[in-house]
Order: C-alpha cells, then sequence, then structure tokens
C-alpha cells in the first residue's frame, strides 16, 4: 500500500506542505488518506480532512521564498477539490518574503500593510464566521495568523500549525497576537486563543541552524521561570541530543517549556500581573530589535541577550548570586548562543514613557 501511494512510515508534515505548495494534488490528498487511514501514524495528518467538512473556508498562512504571490494563491485553489470539499476554498496566502537564509528574521513583515493584503483576499472569497485561518510557520506567520482571526468580523477560528521551535514554545501558544508598529514592536494586537496547536518536531529538522539557536534562546527563558530547576538540569544533560535533534529529546523540552509558559497563562490570561514574568528579557530584546529595525537579531538572539541583561541587574539588586549568572551565561553558550550586551550610545536613543508589552 505504500508503495501504490508513494508515501512511507516515516513520511513527516514538512513533505505533505510542499506537496501543497509545490501544487501536487495527487501527491497531497494521498498522503492525507493515508494519515487519515493510519491514525497512528500522526495526529497532524488525520486532522486535516475533518477541517474541511466543519469549515466553510480555510486559508492557510504562511511564508515560502522564492514564489510569487499570486502564484501561490493559484496553487491553493486549485486545490479546492482535492480532499472532496467541491464548496470550500482553500486560500493560501504567500507573503514572498525575500531573503537570504542565513539572515532573514522577517519581523519588518509583521504589520498592517502585510495583514491589509489578506483581508482584501478574505473578503474577495466571501470568508465568513464559520471560516478558518491555518498558520503554517513560524512566530511572525502565527502571530499574523491570529492576529487576522482576531480581527476578521471581529473574530474567527485559527489553528497554529508552527513549524520553528520559537514558534512552537512560544508565538504559538497562550493566545497573543499582534502587528507590530512603526514605533513599537507588538502594540497593536488582541488576546485569542487558537482552536488547535499542532506541533510536529519533524519541522525542526528542516530549519537553518541560526533559526533552531534563535528557538534555543526562548526555549532556554523558560527553564529560569520554575523553581523546579530538573528542567534546566534535564537540558545541561542533553545538549548533545538537542543539537542533533533527538525526537525523543526534542519532543521532552518543547512539551515542558509550552507547560512552564501554560502555568502562567492559566492563572493570568490578560497579563495583569504574573504572566508578566514570561517577558524575562524582552523588554531589552525589542529595543534591541527596534533600534536595528529587525533585520540585525532574530528574535530568539535578542531575548537571550536580554536574559542576560535581566539577570545582571538581578545581581547588582542582589536578589542572585554569581553562579546564578554564570551558570545562565553556560548554558546559551553550550548552544553557541552569544549573550554580550549591546551598549548604544544614549544620544541615538528616543526616550518615551514607558507602555505595557
Amino acid at each position: 500500500m505504500e508503495k501504490e501511494i508513494g508515501v512511507s512510515k516515516d513520511f513527516n508534515a514538512f513533505e505533505l506542505r510542499n506537496a501543497i505548495i509545490q501544487k501536487d494534488c495527487f501527491k497531497a490528498n494521498q498522503i492525507v488518506k493515508y494519515f487519515d487511514n493510519n491514525p497512528k501514524a500522526g495526529s497532524l495528518y488525520s486532522f486535516l480532512p475533518l477541517l474541511f467538512s466543519y469549515f466553510q473556508n480555510l486559508m492557510i498562512v504562511h511564508y515560502t521564498p522564492q514564489r510569487g504571490t499570486e502564484q501561490g494563491i493559484a496553487s491553493a485553489l486549485d486545490l479546492r477539490n482535492t480532499w472532496g470539499a467541491k464548496d470550500y476554498i482553500i486560500g493560501l496566502k504567500n507573503f514572498s518574503l525575500r531573503a537570504k537564509a542565513d539572515n532573514f528574521s522577517g519581523e519588518e513583515y509583521k504589520n498592517i500593510e502585510s495583514i491589509l493584503s489578506v483581508y482584501d483576499f478574505m473578503l474577495e472569497n466571501n470568508f465568513s464566521r464559520k471560516s478558518l485561518v491555518i498558520s503554517l510557520g513560524g512566530g511572525v506567520i502565527c502571530d499574523m495568523g491570529g492576529y487576522i482571526s482576531a480581527t476578521y468580523m471581529r473574530g474567527i477560528e485559527f489553528i497554529q500549525v508552527p513549524t520553528s521551535l520559537l514558534a512552537q514554545v512560544d508565538a504559538s501558544v497562550g493566545g497573543k497576537v499582534a502587528i507590530n508598529h512603526p514605533k513599537c514592536k507588538n502594540m497593536i494586537g488582541s488576546f485569542k486563543s487558537p482552536y488547535r496547536v499542532l506541533i510536529d518536531v519533524e519541522f525542526l529538522k528542516t530549519l537553518a541552524e541560526r533559526e533552531f539557536k534563535s528557538g534555543m534562546g526562548e526555549l532556554l527563558k523558560h527553564s529560569f521561570l520554575t523553581k523546579d530547576k530538573k528542567y534546566l538540569e534535564y537540558i545541561e544533560n542533553n545538549v548533545e541530543k538537542i543539537k542533533a535533534l533527538d525526537n525523543e529529546v526534542l519532543e521532552n523540552i518543547v512539551e515542558q517549556s509550552i507547560r512552564i509558559k501554560k502555568y502562567y497563562v492559566d492563572i493570568d490570561p490578560f497579563e495583569k500581573g504574573e504572566r508578566a514574568f514570561l517577558n524575562l528579557g524582552h523588554t531589552y530584546a525589542h529595543a534591541l530589535e527596534s533600534f536595528f529595525a529587525y533585520k540585525a537579531y532574530t528574535h530568539g538572539e535578542a531575548v537571550a541577550k536580554g536574559i542576560i541583561f535581566d539577570l545582571e541587574l538581578s545581581l547588582l539588586r542582589g536578589q542572585i548570586d554569581e553562579a546564578y549568572l554564570e551558570r545562565a551565561r553556560n548554558i546559551f553558550n553550550l548552544f553557541n548562543i552569544d549573550t554580550d550586551l549591546i551598549y548604544l550610545d544614549l544620544s541615538l536613543i528616543h526616550i518615551s514613557e514607558p507602555t505595557r508589552r
């Protein structure tokens, strides 16, 4: 049977994504049928066909380099009958973000200008409150897909399918959805929880090294936000397996990070108090990202520096000791994550009234 439909037991989510993007309707259809008939093979795949019978319209928001917007939409519309959903539209919105893979952030595109073209597409294709948005991509795509869902017709359902480590442990969970203002990051947004979050660590094997390390910057943050240091110890004891992208270890650290974030979100969903601990390192990080117009540092790289900055302040205030600070520096060093702080000339910085981020 596997030969007949052209898939194998170790078939992964990334290949299904490529089949959709490359306009290979037959292959995409066979993949979904295979996983639908073999639920144990992966919930991500067996869940997909159900969406077509439940929602009136679907739109997949994702990022694909080297492919034009019109071509991306056309390939998606060809799939409207693929899973027997003849009355439904799959709107594949491709932002055509073009950049070198080793120097790509994407934050510069997380703005209202990018969002408006998606609203246009949804209106033209009669999207309603029975429609669904699927965010298939990294942190920027999850933020944008969530923001679109929270604001279109005052809110429609959305599903997060995070493909980067940063998105899997942070952007896709917690219900924060936002875009950037020219003067500040994440200042325009809302709180809206996704209908589902589907996580497959196989996606992490497609990441460039820099993007994986960026995700580790955010993931390591969670290890400092729990009194139980077993999680930090687990990471310290499995550095090489994490670098080797061992599935079992990746699943463990992603799940544990989500559990830690869930703890803060559950007790303070709208960030009136305790949830602000999840912003460890982010005041410095957002300032650094904004100052360099989101082109010099990825979010995770900036957060790693911000965590060390915050811990240095804690040391000065007598809240931690030197040993704790050195342990924090060491865990970042084990993953070759630069935590050297960037100091700027004060004359270059505009200081405004503090705002809640």
